[in-house]
């Protein structure tokens, strides 16, 4: 009985552990078999196994014990002490060194003390930050060290675990050396050609310590103690979840001749289907078998908790976990291996330590015990080695894969002949020609046709206005109408900087104009470089002098006109503003196209959506908006294009024209009036509900929460029963629209219409009759309290129909609620993708705003796309197979597009080429919300003194509002509200350009997106020239600084900048990209295809193993009709076109 209990609490924890465990951490079942040892114990009925001693003959093919001694304890010791010594009570690390003793031993001491022998090869020891003990092991290869600091108390006491790190480089003739690097002020260890920082030590030791823990629980009997009851709920639960599932199995090969569900076909119209199947839910079986899971469910609850409690009490730090780990080595290899005992009692730890004897006791203990005690040991010490190998050789395998990929990203700079191979060579150049041409021919349909159709459109729109009835009119109106729009937007620039600066417009004197002038005529000579005064002087001189145009910075010709409409800032701006609208919609699209409710409220609606958040267009956090009839907000799309058609006619003068935007803007000036009208509304209502209260605790949550907004919340609703719910809704709109019409009716009456008292007027007519007194639909002037009035006998007339009449309230009542409903859903506090989509509205608005995202799109198109496309092909010269050859040996297949890889120049360059035409503004926008108030920032004192690189430098590196967590903090919010939306965008060019939806690249990409701080430090800097661009404005006195002509000179200057710093910015982010994308997708002979997805996934890529997942569905279903069809498309939208793939068949070629 004894011997059924242990070997049940033995099975037990073992099932616990495994399960407890993270899956990661555990290796495939063929591998972990490999690793443990088979009984030796057979019958003459049993299939013969092989012997222990056998199995682990191979493991101790050396003497040393390390197959097992994972953290090397029995390659140490403590000394033994001598004559009068004492032991140490307590060593600082700081006073730990290193020597070797007289045997060649490692030794630590402090002082008079020796703390630890070691007993094992030790390459190049040292001590670092006093706090690491740090060797190369020559036989792996392997940096070993000791974390003295973590196991301080260890010290000259008992041993210290060996911890390690795998590098994959590293030989026996590494060395390791303590370097330090001047430009962090930072100490590293430099072991071969990597360099480790104090910061990899500690991580590693961490996850150590955490393995260390375990084992030492895993081996102590002691442990059992605390963990019997834990092991008594496990083992109680385990019994219990198995036998249910036993009882369902049984029952269910019990009842499959009278099944009810067996032979039944569910066929005929709908009726009869609902009928079938209200039959099947009375059965008595189906009850019974809903009952059996909810009991399943419940026990395997109970389990899982028993299962991570007993993860926790495992890894608790332990007292004594280097000798009881060191004793169950001893004990082991003793029981289990041929000469275990005597190889343990040689050992110099046991016959030199001073935990010797301890050591020696529990080996000769396994050498006696019965072998079933020592292969449980053996087991316990085996999890912990194997989960150590699984975590380093990904480790390994990752960084192997950096290393590759860092090579390869820039083999071009040490070997230019990898070019000549890839572009110049008589083979590819003709392939890598028609590639180039047609980029091109791609690259400025995209970036300049665009602009120039928007800016044309503009163009024709402002022609019907024109009259050109007279001969060469057109140039001379061109000309002033390029003079006037860049006079406005240097004005609108200059209204936003006196904004900024908390001043009214400032008014310019004659004296200001000269200032002006000397100033920039000051800067202009101070900036001069020595080639450029040359070129001044001989300008100076008289027949050149008569040669040169006067210039201004006034458009006065129609070449100065030309190029204003195509290159200037006012041009530029109303492309980006148009693309940037463009995106808005797109982004919206994509975000809800999953979501029916919003974008079928859309295609009824269409301003529905736009006037709850009109507000919050405008200011952020401001109130949401209740779409009526009153703001047009439930106008549908027949009234709309309806009344738009109308507004277009331009006859008796554009009055119809007129005629609309005066009811747009008094739709708009309404919202102030209802809201303050909803608000005294609501409170009535939510007042008259108090009576009808049910119990003290709903009376209690109902008034705390009094409603100081134009709607209430949901959950507020939530404490009223359904028939309070409808009636409240209902009272608070009946008050509403009452108040709403008797405010416009004494309107209407004031200016002098003509109303009797009980003439029924729609809103359409109260809208006609007050259009002209727009400005008075002032909120200050509406006394909502006396608007919204009742002596009871509306609030009694709706309680009664409610009761009475059954269909026409709910109605009213259920579309009430599903505004409500809607609002809280688009409410941009609650989604993010709403809330990207105001900020960029908001941004819209901010003229210094558009400037700093306009001057980002110039750089972008005249610095980053060509750049990008340049370092592509550098980056990608060292590839040489796969799909990422960047010339390839087709003209057109799976990977090629004209010669070009598909994925690098399709699906990566042309397709962010594309949507940064649409996404760089908008993008750019919300990027720099969170800084808004920070911007323009101009050096003062010693500041401007400097140059602006050394500004540039505080800004982005020493600004604490400019932290790279912060940048981080923005970065991940506006990816994560972009997953729906990149998952539709990604889906879409997939398909365009790869014939498929590649899986792959999308989970690694967000893999990389998250995990990596790359985002946040990428936002800092530029950021940091954000913060920095007013450095050019230090030699303007503030009231200068919304001069025309300083904004004008500013403009040109931060532009100037800007395309400098992205020259260099842009060499590291496309270096970078370069890097990531080798890293995430190259192929290697070590890994196969997508090396690092396999290595992250188990061996097979995402989607190989959907693929197998398809075909696992279509194996044990595709019998059923239509299944087959599914799981054929879903294959086929996954994999179509999918190279390299030893699971996946490989495309037919044609």
């Amino acid at each position: 009985m004894i011997a059924n209990w242990w070997s049940r609490k033995i099975l037990a924890l073992v099932l616990a552990i495994q399960i407890a465990m993270p899956a990661s951490w555990i290796r495939s079942e063929a591998a972990w078999a490999d690793d443990v040892p088979a009984h030796t114990t057979t019958t003459s009925d049993e299939t013969s196994e092989p012997a222990v001693e056998q199995v682990l003959a191979t493991e101790d093919a050396a003497p040393a014990p390390e197959a097992l001694d994972t953290f090397r304890l029995l390659d140490q010791f403590v000394p033994k002490l001598h004559g009068d010594q004492k032991t140490p009570l307590s060593i600082l690390t700081s006073r730990v060194q290193i020597r070797t003793d007289e045997a060649g031993r490692t030794e630590l001491y402090a002082g008079r003390y020796s703390l630890l022998k070691l007993d094992l090869k030790v390459q190049d020891p040292l001590i670092f930050q006093n706090r690491f003990l740090v060797w190369l092991d020559p036989d792996s290869s392997e940096i070993q060290f000791m974390d003295l600091k973590a196991y301080e108390a260890n010290l000259g006491q008992t041993m210290i675990p060996v911890f390690k790190i795998r590098m994959k480089g590293l030989t026996p003739q590494s060395r390791i050396s303590v370097e330090f690097d001047s430009a962090t002020g930072r100490f590293y260890l430099q072991a071969g050609e990597f360099q480790i920082g104090p910061e990899i030590l500690n991580f590693y030791s961490n996850l150590q310590q955490v393995a260390f823990r375990f084992t030492a629980n895993l081996v102590d009997p002691d442990s059992y103690t605390d963990l019997g009851d834990l092991l008594e709920d496990f083992d109680s639960y385990f019994n219990q979840a198995i036998e249910l599932a036993s009882e369902g199995m049984v029952e269910q090969i019990q009842n499959l001749d009278d099944n009810p569900i067996r032979g039944l076909t569910i066929a005929g119209n709908m009726r009869d289907r609902l009928a079938t199947i209200s039959q099947l839910q009375e059965s008595d079986q189906v009850k019974k078998a809903i009952q059996t899971v909810q009991k399943q469910t419940a026990m395997e609850r109970k389990l899982s908790a028993r299962v991570q409690l007993l993860w926790q009490r495992l890894t608790l730090p332990h007292r004594d976990a280097p000798i009881k780990i060191a004793q169950a080595v001893a004990m082991v290899r003793a029981g289990l291996m041929k000469d275990g005992l005597k190889n343990i009692l040689a050992r110099p730890a046991v016959r030199y330590g001073a935990l010797g004897a301890a050591i020696a006791g529990s080996a000769v203990l396994g050498y006696l015990y019965p072998e079933s005690v020592t292969r449980y040991l053996y087991q316990s010490l085996n999890v912990t080695r194997t989960i150590l190998d699984v975590i380093m050789a990904k480790g390994s395998d990752i960084g192997t894969m950096a290393s590759l990929s860092g090579h390869t990203t820039t083999a071009w700079m040490t070997n230019p002949g990898l070019i000549y191979d890839a572009y110049l060579s008589p083979e590819r150049l003709p392939r890598a020609l028609v590639g180039i041409s047609a980029i091109f021919t791609t690259l400025y349909l995209t970036l300049g046709m665009p602009h120039v159709i928007t800016n044309t459109v503009a163009l024709v729109k402002d022609l019907r206005k024109a009259d050109l009835s007279e001969s060469g009119r057109f140039k001379n109106w061109f000309i002033t109408r390029e003079k006037e729009r860049k006079e406005n937007y240097i004005k609108i620039l200059a209204g936003a900087e006196s904004k900024k600066l908390n001043s009214e417009r400032a008014v310019f004197t004659p004296e200001d104009e000269v200032q002006v002038s000397e100033i920039l005529a000051q800067i202009e000579t101070e900036h001069q470089s020595w080639a450029q005064k040359f070129v001044g002087k001989i300008r100076d001189w008289g027949f050149l002098k008569k040669l040169e145009k006067k210039s201004d910075s006034q458009i006065s010709t129609f070449r100065q006109a030309l190029g204003h409409f195509f290159f200037s800032y006012a041009s530029l701006s109303l492309s980006g503003a148009t693309y940037t609208h463009i995106q808005n919609g797109w982004f919206a699209l994509r975000s809800f196209l999953f979501r029916p409710t919003i974008w079928m409220t859309y295609l009824m609606y269409p301003k529905y959506m736009s006037t709850i958040l009109k507000g919050s267009a405008r200011k952020k956090g401001a109130d949401l908006i209740v779409p009526s009839e009153w703001n047009g907000g439930t106008r549908n799309w027949v009234q709309e294009i309806a009344m738009r058609w109308k507004g277009r006619s331009w006859k008796n003068g554009g009055s119809a024209r007129q005629q609309l935007e005066a009811l747009r803007a008094w739709e708009d000036r309404i919202l102030g009036v209802e809201a303050k009208i909803r608000e005294a509304a609501i409170q009535r209502a939510h007042h008259a509900m108090i009576p009808w209260m049910q119990t003290h605790e709903k009376l209690r949550a109902w008034t705390e929460e009094r409603p100081d907004s134009a709607y209430i919340d949901a959950e507020q609703l939530d404490l009223l029963s359904k028939e309070q719910r409808l009636v409240f809704r209902l009272y608070s709109e009946e008050l509403f629209d009452s108040a709403m019409t008797s405010f416009l009716k004494s309107l209407a009456r004031k200016n002098g219409a003509q109303i009797p008292v009980d003439l029924e007027l729609t809103p359409g007519r109260l809208k006609e009759l007050t259009l002209a007194h727009i400005q008075e639909l002032a909120p200050e002037t509406v006394d909502a309290d006396a608007l919204v009035r009742d002596d009871g006998t509306v609030f009694e007339r709706i309680k009664k129909e409610a009761k009475e009449r059954l269909f026409s309230p709910r109605v009213d009542a259920a579309k009430i609620a599903f505004r409500d409903h809607f609002i809280a859903k688009v409410d941009p506090d609650r989604n993010p993708q709403v809330s990207r989509l105001m900020s960029v509205a908001r941004q819209m608005k901010d003229p210094l705003a558009m400037g700093r995202a306009v001057r980002s799109m110039i750089a972008a198109n005249v610095i980053d796309k060509p750049l990008g496309l340049i370092l592509n092909f550098l980056c990608f010269a060292g590839i040489t197979s796969g799909f990422l050859m960047p010339i390839q040996d087709q003209m057109f297949s799976s990977d090629s597009w004209f010669y070009l890889s598909k994925y690098i120049f399709g699906t990566g360059y042309l397709t962010g080429v594309i949507m940064g035409v649409l996404g760089d503004v908008w993008y750019k926008l919300q990027q720099d919300e969170f800084h808004n108030d920070d911007f323009g920032q101009v050096p003062e004192g010693p500041d401007a003194k400097k140059g602006f690189f050394s500004w540039y430098l505080k800004k982005a590196f020493a600004d604490p509002k400019n932290s790279w967590w912060k940048n981080e903090k923005q970065y991940l919010r506006i990816i994560w509200a972009n997953m729906p939306a990149a998952f539709v965008l990604m889906m879409a060019t997939n398909l365009l350009t790869l014939g498929r939806f590649d899986l792959d690249i999308y989970l690694m990409g967000y893999l990389s997106a998250y995990l990596l701080p790359l985002g946040g430090f990428s936002m800092k800097v530029e950021q940091g020239f954000e913060l920095a661009a007013y450095y050019d404005l230090k030699d303007f006195p503030e009231k200068l600084r919304s001069h025309p002509r300083v904004l004008e000179f500013f403009n040109k200057k931060v532009t100037k900048r800007r395309l400098v710093f992205n020259i260099f910015d842009r060499i590291y982010t496309n270096l970078l990209g370069s890097f990531l994308t080798n890293f995430e997708h190259m192929t290697t002979a070590q890994f196969g295809t997508r090396s690092l997805s396999r290595i992250i996934f188990g061996g097979n890529t995402p989607t190989e193993w959907v693929y197998l997942g398809i075909q696992k569905i279509d194996e044990l279903f595709g019998w059923m009709p239509a299944v087959k069809g599914v799981t054929h498309t879903c294959a086929s939208l996954l994999t179509h076109n999918y190279t390299g793939s030893k699971i996946i068949p490989a495309p037919q070629k044609p």
